[in-house]
């Protein structure tokens, strides 16, 4: 007998499996509303060429109990499982993350869909609406992103450098390499997920303590090199926070960090805390109004945001950056 491993397993071997498969079982076709009766488990595991008897199958049952599983029972309905790793709603929020996801191809985030629901009954699974415009268009056309990724911790956390090309595409939809298309050598310190896509925070070997951003959706032939990151990058980023370093940097765009002071009207309050957390400066102007200090990368992506929330929010200072802002605008408005 061949088992679902690959494994050839004599009948009398495969006997030892039966408590495995009649937790599989159990997770796949039961749930809070569906049981198994007693001549249902019978069967199943007969299917998978187990003999089971009555009294075998309650003393399989308690097994499972002390192991941890909490298996329920009821002499008019039969048996289910209640208690599993993963609750169906957490289920259900980590396919959405796998379908907002766009770092992620189109096979991979099938794949991903089918084993995380997997966890929950298969009634469950059916229940579980799949949004295909999500899964099959705006995604990564990088099949290999998620061994970039695994490349990518592997070496942090052994200290090495890493090596790709990077590219982006061309109005033609043809991927155009920066660097001359050769393979960049950076340091790599922290992966970040912000607005759908993962990135990389780097530094180059020539200037170690400079932070540098890549999409690793971009990043090809990612390979980890046998290059120790530089020393003085090792200090720099030792504490380095990927979660306040997104909140500054708008759609992980680099510019010249200032501290920002916005005129807000008090129906703003929720969008600011939305992007910048509950411990951003904030205090009262007049009962209209409130004042908010940020420190930012100021960049056109910073005012693209700024200018995406209308009237309702003003930069008071410093001038410098009030002016970039007009400067900008004027340049929209004579296009």
């Amino acid at each position: 007998y061949m088992c679902k491993w690959g494994v050839r397993v004599a009948k009398s071997e495969k006997q030892k499996l039966k408590l495995l498969y009649l937790k599989d079982i159990l997770l796949e076709k039961t749930d809070e509303e569906h049981y198994l009766k007693m001549e249902e488990i019978i069967n199943l595991l007969a299917e998978k060429d187990i003999a089971a008897e009555r009294k075998s199958i309650y003393n399989d049952m308690e097994m499972l109990r002390k192991y941890g599983t909490d298996v329920d029972s009821s002499r008019r309905s039969g048996y289910r499982i209640l208690g599993r790793d993963f609750e169906t709603a957490e289920v259900k929020a980590l396919i959405d993350a796998v379908q907002y996801s766009r770092f992620i191809s189109r096979k991979k985030t099938r794949e991903l869909i089918e084993k995380l629901k997997g966890l929950v009954s298969e009634y469950e699974a059916k229940s579980m609406r799949v949004n295909k415009a999500l899964t099959e268009k705006i995604k990564s056309d990088n099949e290999m992103v998620l061994i970039a990724i695994d490349k990518i911790m592997e070496a942090i956390e052994n200290n090495k450098q890493i090596s790709f090309r990077y590219y982006s595409w061309t109005p033609d939809k043809e991927k155009k390499y920066s660097n001359e298309g050769k393979q960049r050598v950076v340091n790599p310190w922290d992966l970040c997920w912000d607005n759908t896509a993962y990135y990389c925070m780097t530094s180059t070997p020539e200037n170690p303590t400079e932070a540098r951003i890549f999409r690793v959706d971009k990043m090809d032939k990612v390979s980890v090199t046998n290059k120790d990151r530089t020393p003085e990058g090792v200090e720099r980023f030792r504490d380095f926070n990927s979660l306040e370093f997104s909140e500054k940097h708008f759609s992980m765009f680099n510019g010249e960090m200032k501290k920002v002071t916005l005129c807000c009207d008090n129906n703003m309050a929720n969008v600011i805390i939305d992007r910048f957390g509950t411990d951003v400066s904030m205090r009262r102007l007049d009962d209209d109004h409130f004042v908010v200090h940020i420190m930012v990368a100021v960049s056109k992506q910073f005012f693209g945001w700024l200018f995406g929330l209308g009237s309702g929010v003003k930069i008071v200072e410093p001038a410098e950056v009030v002016q970039q802002y007009k400067d900008m605008a004027k340049e929209i408005l004579e296009q």
